[in-house]
Protein backbone atom coordinates (compact mmCIF):
# COMPACT_ATOMS: atom_id res chain seq x y z
CA UNK A 1 0.00 0.00 0.00
CA UNK A 2 3.17 2.33 0.55
CA UNK A 3 4.24 1.74 -2.93
CA UNK A 4 5.79 -1.17 -4.92
CA UNK A 5 9.79 -2.17 -3.25
CA UNK A 6 11.69 -2.13 -6.00
CA UNK A 7 10.12 2.07 -6.95
CA UNK A 8 10.82 3.04 -3.28
CA UNK A 9 13.93 0.79 -3.39
CA UNK A 10 15.42 3.01 -6.32
CA UNK A 11 13.91 6.37 -4.66
CA UNK A 12 15.93 5.48 -1.18
CA UNK A 13 19.30 5.45 -3.50
CA UNK A 14 18.60 8.59 -4.88
CA UNK A 15 19.19 9.97 -1.46
CA UNK A 16 23.20 10.25 0.67
CA UNK A 17 21.60 8.89 3.72
CA UNK A 18 21.84 6.00 5.32
CA UNK A 19 19.23 6.13 7.44
CA UNK A 20 16.69 6.53 4.00
CA UNK A 21 15.82 3.05 2.57
CA UNK A 22 12.29 2.30 1.08
CA UNK A 23 10.81 2.08 4.69
CA UNK A 24 11.25 6.14 4.49
CA UNK A 25 9.59 6.70 1.21
CA UNK A 26 6.01 6.58 0.18
CA UNK A 27 4.82 7.00 -3.44
CA UNK A 28 1.66 8.87 -4.11
CA UNK A 29 -0.05 10.38 -7.74
CA UNK A 30 2.81 13.00 -8.45
CA UNK A 31 4.01 15.78 -6.33
CA UNK A 32 1.49 17.53 -5.89
CA UNK A 33 -0.75 15.04 -3.85
CA UNK A 34 2.23 14.87 -1.92
CA UNK A 35 3.27 18.05 -0.77
CA UNK A 36 -0.81 17.87 0.39
CA UNK A 37 -0.26 15.12 2.52
CA UNK A 38 2.88 16.43 3.87
CA UNK A 39 1.08 19.67 4.92
CA UNK A 40 -2.28 18.56 5.61
CA UNK A 41 -1.07 15.61 8.39
CA UNK A 42 1.52 17.79 10.03
CA UNK A 43 0.04 21.41 9.82
CA UNK A 44 -3.20 22.80 12.52
CA UNK A 45 -4.88 26.27 13.09
CA UNK A 46 -2.56 26.74 15.72
CA UNK A 47 1.02 26.30 13.83
CA UNK A 48 2.66 29.33 12.15
CA UNK A 49 5.03 28.38 9.15
CA UNK A 50 7.45 30.55 6.92
CA UNK A 51 7.17 29.49 3.11
CA UNK A 52 10.14 30.46 0.33
CA UNK A 53 8.49 32.63 -2.21
CA UNK A 54 8.18 32.66 -5.36
CA UNK A 55 6.84 29.26 -5.24
CA UNK A 56 4.22 26.92 -5.80
CA UNK A 57 1.26 28.55 -4.79
CA UNK A 58 -0.15 25.08 -3.02
CA UNK A 59 2.76 25.62 -0.29
CA UNK A 60 1.15 28.51 1.07
CA UNK A 61 -2.65 28.27 0.30
CA UNK A 62 -2.92 24.98 1.71
CA UNK A 63 -1.88 25.78 5.09
CA UNK A 64 -3.81 28.96 5.18
CA UNK A 65 -7.06 26.50 4.21
CA UNK A 66 -6.04 24.75 6.96
CA UNK A 67 -5.92 27.68 9.21
CA UNK A 68 -2.19 28.01 9.72
CA UNK A 69 -0.49 31.54 10.04
CA UNK A 70 2.40 32.01 7.28
CA UNK A 71 4.85 34.27 6.81
CA UNK A 72 6.11 34.77 3.06
CA UNK A 73 9.82 34.38 3.25
CA UNK A 74 10.93 36.36 -0.18
CA UNK A 75 13.50 36.04 -2.64
CA UNK A 76 14.73 39.07 -3.68
CA UNK A 77 15.07 39.86 -7.14
CA UNK A 78 17.86 42.77 -6.51
CA UNK A 79 20.35 40.11 -4.92
CA UNK A 80 19.51 37.57 -7.18
CA UNK A 81 17.05 35.89 -5.77
CA UNK A 82 18.25 35.58 -3.04
CA UNK A 83 17.21 34.94 0.30
CA UNK A 84 18.07 37.27 3.89
CA UNK A 85 18.71 34.60 6.79
CA UNK A 86 18.38 37.34 9.34
CA UNK A 87 14.54 37.70 7.87
CA UNK A 88 14.32 33.96 9.00
CA UNK A 89 15.30 34.06 12.42
CA UNK A 90 13.31 37.37 13.12
CA UNK A 91 10.57 35.54 11.96
CA UNK A 92 10.23 32.57 14.24
CA UNK A 93 7.45 32.68 16.88
CA UNK A 94 6.30 30.70 19.57
CA UNK A 95 4.15 28.70 17.65
CA UNK A 96 6.24 28.30 14.33
CA UNK A 97 6.43 24.26 13.35
CA UNK A 98 7.71 24.49 10.05
CA UNK A 99 9.89 26.06 7.30
CA UNK A 100 8.68 25.33 3.93
CA UNK A 101 11.20 25.58 0.76
CA UNK A 102 11.23 24.57 -2.92
CA UNK A 103 15.10 24.34 -4.41
CA UNK A 104 15.59 23.99 -7.35
CA UNK A 105 13.38 27.29 -6.88
CA UNK A 106 10.00 27.33 -9.10
CA UNK A 107 9.67 29.65 -11.21
CA UNK A 108 12.75 31.45 -10.68
CA UNK A 109 15.31 29.26 -10.82
CA UNK A 110 17.15 30.13 -8.03
CA UNK A 111 18.71 27.48 -5.26
CA UNK A 112 19.77 27.43 -2.39
CA UNK A 113 23.45 27.02 -2.11
CA UNK A 114 24.89 24.10 0.16
CA UNK A 115 25.90 26.75 2.56
CA UNK A 116 22.47 28.23 3.08
CA UNK A 117 21.46 25.02 3.56
CA UNK A 118 23.86 24.46 6.62
CA UNK A 119 22.20 27.97 7.97
CA UNK A 120 18.47 26.29 7.65
CA UNK A 121 19.30 23.44 9.04
CA UNK A 122 21.23 25.60 12.03
CA UNK A 123 18.13 27.68 12.33
CA UNK A 124 15.65 24.43 12.44
CA UNK A 125 17.87 22.83 15.06
CA UNK A 126 18.10 25.57 17.35
CA UNK A 127 13.87 25.96 17.08
CA UNK A 128 13.04 22.59 16.56
CA UNK A 129 11.23 23.18 13.94
CA UNK A 130 10.34 20.91 10.75
CA UNK A 131 12.38 21.13 7.41
CA UNK A 132 10.04 20.62 4.35
CA UNK A 133 11.61 20.84 1.27
CA UNK A 134 9.63 20.40 -2.67
CA UNK A 135 12.41 19.09 -4.88
CA UNK A 136 10.88 18.42 -8.01
CA UNK A 137 13.35 19.26 -9.90
CA UNK A 138 16.51 18.36 -8.02
CA UNK A 139 19.38 17.33 -9.13
CA UNK A 140 19.10 19.63 -12.18
CA UNK A 141 22.17 22.30 -11.52
CA UNK A 142 24.14 24.06 -13.74
CA UNK A 143 27.30 24.35 -11.22
CA UNK A 144 30.62 22.70 -10.37
CA UNK A 145 30.24 19.47 -8.65
CA UNK A 146 31.70 20.70 -5.31
CA UNK A 147 29.56 23.93 -5.08
CA UNK A 148 26.05 21.51 -5.99
CA UNK A 149 23.75 21.99 -2.86
CA UNK A 150 22.45 18.60 -1.64
CA UNK A 151 18.91 16.99 -1.19
CA UNK A 152 17.59 18.42 2.48
CA UNK A 153 17.44 14.47 3.37
CA UNK A 154 20.89 14.18 3.35
CA UNK A 155 22.08 17.22 5.96
CA UNK A 156 21.48 14.56 8.59
CA UNK A 157 18.38 16.75 10.26
CA UNK A 158 15.92 14.57 11.81
CA UNK A 159 13.14 16.36 11.26
CA UNK A 160 12.70 17.02 7.73
CA UNK A 161 10.52 15.67 4.92
CA UNK A 162 11.49 16.15 1.12
CA UNK A 163 8.82 15.76 -1.60
CA UNK A 164 10.15 14.68 -5.63
CA UNK A 165 8.26 13.54 -8.87
CA UNK A 166 9.04 12.39 -11.99
CA UNK A 167 7.35 15.27 -13.43
CA UNK A 168 9.98 18.07 -13.68
CA UNK A 169 13.72 17.03 -13.58
CA UNK A 170 13.09 13.37 -15.21
CA UNK A 171 10.59 14.90 -17.90
CA UNK A 172 8.00 12.16 -17.20
CA UNK A 173 4.90 14.25 -15.84
CA UNK A 174 2.83 11.53 -17.62
CA UNK A 175 3.22 8.57 -15.08
CA UNK A 176 1.68 10.81 -12.74
CA UNK A 177 4.39 9.29 -9.96
CA UNK A 178 5.36 11.49 -6.96
CA UNK A 179 7.09 10.81 -3.36
CA UNK A 180 7.11 11.83 -0.01
CA UNK A 181 10.95 10.94 1.54
CA UNK A 182 12.14 11.34 5.40
CA UNK A 183 13.90 9.13 7.94
CA UNK A 184 11.39 10.44 10.43
CA UNK A 185 9.40 7.44 11.58
CA UNK A 186 7.26 9.75 13.15
CA UNK A 187 6.21 11.79 10.28
CA UNK A 188 6.83 9.31 8.06
CA UNK A 189 3.60 7.43 9.86
CA UNK A 190 1.62 10.79 10.33
CA UNK A 191 1.95 11.34 6.19
CA UNK A 192 0.94 7.68 5.98
CA UNK A 193 -2.10 8.38 7.71
CA UNK A 194 -3.34 11.00 5.23
CA UNK A 195 -2.56 9.09 2.10
CA UNK A 196 -5.17 6.96 3.19
CA UNK A 197 -7.51 9.47 2.43
CA UNK A 198 -5.78 10.70 -0.92
CA UNK A 199 -4.27 7.62 -2.27
CA UNK A 200 -4.82 4.51 -1.10
CA UNK A 201 -2.49 3.18 -4.24
CA UNK A 202 -0.65 4.17 -7.24
CA UNK A 203 -0.86 2.70 -10.45
CA UNK A 204 0.68 -0.36 -10.62
CA UNK A 205 2.06 0.79 -14.59
CA UNK A 206 3.12 3.64 -13.77
CA UNK A 207 5.05 2.59 -10.63
CA UNK A 208 6.16 0.21 -12.79
CA UNK A 209 7.57 2.82 -15.70
CA UNK A 210 8.92 5.00 -12.63
CA UNK A 211 10.94 2.16 -11.25
CA UNK A 212 12.51 1.34 -14.04
CA UNK A 213 12.99 5.28 -14.88
CA UNK A 214 14.62 5.90 -11.78
CA UNK A 215 17.17 2.83 -12.56
CA UNK A 216 20.58 4.13 -13.07
CA UNK A 217 20.56 2.67 -16.96
CA UNK A 218 17.51 5.39 -17.54
CA UNK A 219 17.54 7.95 -14.76
CA UNK A 220 20.90 9.03 -15.90
CA UNK A 221 20.60 9.75 -19.23
CA UNK A 222 17.07 11.13 -18.20
CA UNK A 223 18.84 13.59 -16.34
CA UNK A 224 21.29 14.51 -19.13
CA UNK A 225 18.67 15.09 -21.48
CA UNK A 226 16.88 17.32 -19.50
CA UNK A 227 20.11 19.48 -18.16
CA UNK A 228 20.90 19.71 -22.05
CA UNK A 229 18.17 21.06 -23.07
CA UNK A 230 17.77 23.51 -20.55
CA UNK A 231 20.97 24.68 -20.92
CA UNK A 232 21.10 25.45 -24.78
CA UNK A 233 17.46 26.77 -24.30
CA UNK A 234 18.81 29.28 -21.55
CA UNK A 235 21.68 29.70 -23.78
CA UNK A 236 19.34 31.26 -26.89
CA UNK A 237 17.15 33.49 -23.91
CA UNK A 238 20.17 34.82 -22.78
CA UNK A 239 21.08 36.07 -26.47
CA UNK A 240 17.05 37.31 -26.35
CA UNK A 241 17.81 38.93 -23.42
CA UNK A 242 21.00 40.76 -24.81
CA UNK A 243 18.81 42.05 -27.46
CA UNK A 244 16.12 43.17 -25.71
CA UNK A 245 17.12 46.63 -23.19
CA UNK A 246 13.27 46.33 -21.93
CA UNK A 247 13.83 42.30 -20.82
CA UNK A 248 16.07 41.66 -17.63
CA UNK A 249 16.77 38.40 -15.94
CA UNK A 250 19.31 36.74 -13.41
CA UNK A 251 20.43 33.73 -15.21
CA UNK A 252 19.49 30.67 -13.46
CA UNK A 253 22.02 27.92 -12.54
CA UNK A 254 19.33 24.92 -11.09
CA UNK A 255 15.82 23.80 -12.49
CA UNK A 256 14.05 24.04 -16.40
CA UNK A 257 12.24 27.67 -15.20
CA UNK A 258 12.95 31.28 -16.19
CA UNK A 259 11.90 34.64 -14.76
CA UNK A 260 11.89 37.35 -17.58
CA UNK A 261 11.22 40.92 -16.39
CA UNK A 262 9.79 43.38 -18.77
CA UNK A 263 9.95 46.95 -18.30
CA UNK A 264 9.33 50.39 -20.48
CA UNK A 265 10.85 53.63 -19.38
CA UNK A 266 12.00 51.71 -16.22
CA UNK A 267 8.73 50.81 -15.03
CA UNK A 268 7.05 47.10 -15.35
CA UNK A 269 4.57 46.16 -18.17
CA UNK A 270 1.39 44.84 -17.21
CA UNK A 271 2.19 40.89 -17.53
CA UNK A 272 -0.59 39.45 -18.43
CA UNK A 273 -2.06 41.56 -21.02
CA UNK A 274 2.03 40.89 -22.58
CA UNK A 275 0.99 37.10 -22.04
CA UNK A 276 -2.22 37.35 -23.66
CA UNK A 277 -1.42 39.65 -26.40
CA UNK A 278 2.01 37.63 -27.20
CA UNK A 279 -0.41 33.77 -27.13
CA UNK A 280 -3.22 35.43 -29.34
CA UNK A 281 -1.16 36.60 -32.09
CA UNK A 282 1.82 34.79 -32.24
CA UNK A 283 0.53 31.61 -30.63
CA UNK A 284 3.19 31.50 -27.75
CA UNK A 285 2.45 30.55 -24.17
CA UNK A 286 3.80 32.14 -21.00
CA UNK A 287 3.06 32.30 -17.42
CA UNK A 288 2.15 35.67 -16.25
CA UNK A 289 3.99 35.89 -12.93
CA UNK A 290 1.95 38.20 -10.99
CA UNK A 291 -0.98 36.26 -11.15
CA UNK A 292 0.21 32.70 -11.32
CA UNK A 293 3.26 33.31 -8.83
CA UNK A 294 1.92 36.51 -6.88
CA UNK A 295 0.09 36.30 -3.54
CA UNK A 296 -3.64 37.45 -4.19
CA UNK A 297 -3.54 41.04 -4.84
CA UNK A 298 0.03 41.70 -3.65
CA UNK A 299 1.13 42.98 -7.25
CA UNK A 300 4.06 41.17 -6.37
CA UNK A 301 6.10 40.24 -9.95
CA UNK A 302 4.47 42.36 -11.96
CA UNK A 303 6.08 42.80 -15.23
CA UNK A 304 7.49 39.21 -14.75
CA UNK A 305 7.14 36.31 -16.96
CA UNK A 306 7.76 32.67 -16.51
CA UNK A 307 9.34 30.63 -19.15
CA UNK A 308 9.53 26.54 -18.90
CA UNK A 309 12.99 25.49 -20.20
CA UNK A 310 13.10 22.02 -20.78
CA UNK A 311 11.38 21.98 -24.27
CA UNK A 312 12.71 21.11 -27.71
CA UNK A 313 15.05 23.24 -28.97
CA UNK A 314 13.98 23.55 -31.93
CA UNK A 315 10.03 24.85 -30.27
CA UNK A 316 11.96 27.23 -28.46
CA UNK A 317 13.90 28.93 -31.16
CA UNK A 318 10.37 29.37 -32.76
CA UNK A 319 9.53 30.75 -29.82
CA UNK A 320 11.81 33.09 -29.48
CA UNK A 321 11.58 34.76 -33.35
CA UNK A 322 7.88 35.05 -32.55
CA UNK A 323 8.72 36.83 -29.41
CA UNK A 324 11.47 39.21 -31.44
CA UNK A 325 8.46 40.06 -33.95
CA UNK A 326 6.32 40.55 -30.68
CA UNK A 327 8.86 42.53 -29.34
CA UNK A 328 9.23 45.41 -32.35
CA UNK A 329 5.26 45.19 -33.21
CA UNK A 330 3.53 45.35 -30.33
CA UNK A 331 5.26 45.66 -27.20
CA UNK A 332 4.83 49.42 -27.08
CA UNK A 333 1.14 48.60 -27.14
CA UNK A 334 1.49 46.62 -23.95
CA UNK A 335 0.19 49.10 -20.75
CA UNK A 336 2.19 49.63 -18.00
CA UNK A 337 1.75 47.70 -14.90
CA UNK A 338 1.21 50.64 -12.57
Amino acid sequence: MRGSDRLRENIALLYNNPNVTKNSILTTNGGIVANQIVLQSLLSRDDHIIVMYPTYEQLYQTPRMLGAEVTLWKLDPSRGWGLDLAFLRSSIKKNTKMIVLNSPNNPTGAYLSLAMQHDIVRVAEEHDLIIFCDEVFYPLFRLEDADCPRSFLDLGYGKTVVIGSLSKAYSLAGTRTGWIASANKEILERNAAMRHYTTISVSQLDEAIAAEALADRCRLPLLLRSSTLTGTNIRALEKFVDEHAECSWTKPLSGTTVMLKFARDGKPVNDREFCLRLLKKHGVLLCPASICFGDGDSGDFRGYVRVGAAIDTAEMEGALQEMRKFMSEDFNAIPLAY
